[in-house]
């Protein structure tokens, strides 16, 4: 699960222009930083659990593939990526335009609706909706539908771009 967060959180930044380019080459120009700080929190439902799970913290983001992702409550866990390739020998690979079918609706807000085109995604995701401010076009959240009723909510506040991030972060 934590990889795939940290998959929208580099999608929100680097989703590219496929369908719709003028829109989606304008949310990617507003929220395409060198850094990004953002607090969030995230909802997770699964219809096998009487209540919704409910975390927070704090993402960091260092372009081009920097990412240090960190959950404060309920229980403490970070996850970084710096660029290396892991143990694992698996790469994190940034989506590109290929991946999703890509529609808006535009309203009070804007919802930027990606549909997952690759296998492995289309294994993971109905669909990811992607919430912008219609006038800063600044992505405030995402929502992951997952498959079987399942779906998670990441919401972030608190957005700074372009700030000093300690390189003790990516470590």
């Amino acid at each position: 699960m934590r990889k795939l967060l940290l998959f929208i959180f580099l999608l929100v930044s680097t989703v590219a222009a496929a369908q719709e380019s003028d829109l989606l080459l304008r949310i990617r120009e507003a929220n395409l930083k060198n850094t990004l700080r953002a607090d969030f929190t995230q909802v997770r439902h699964t219809p096998m659990l009487a209540e919704d799970l409910v975390s927070s913290g704090f993402a960091a983001l260092q372009a081009p593939d920097k990412v240090h992702w960190e959950v404060v409550k309920p229980v403490s866990r970070v996850t970084v990526f710096n660029g290396d390739v892991p143990q694992s020998g698996r790469r994190f690979r940034l989506p590109s335009e290929n991946d999703f079918s890509v529609s808006s609706l535009e309203g009070e807000e804007l919802s930027v609706i990606l549909k997952p085109r690759r296998r492995d995604l289309t294994q993971l995701f109905s669909q990811i909706i992607l919430k912008v401010d219609p006038v800063s076009l600044a992505v405030h959240s995402v929502l992951l539908n997952g498959l079987d009723g399942d779906w998670t909510q990441i919401t972030f506040t608190k957005v700074q771009y372009n700030v000093a991030l300690p390189a003790s972060l990516f470590e």
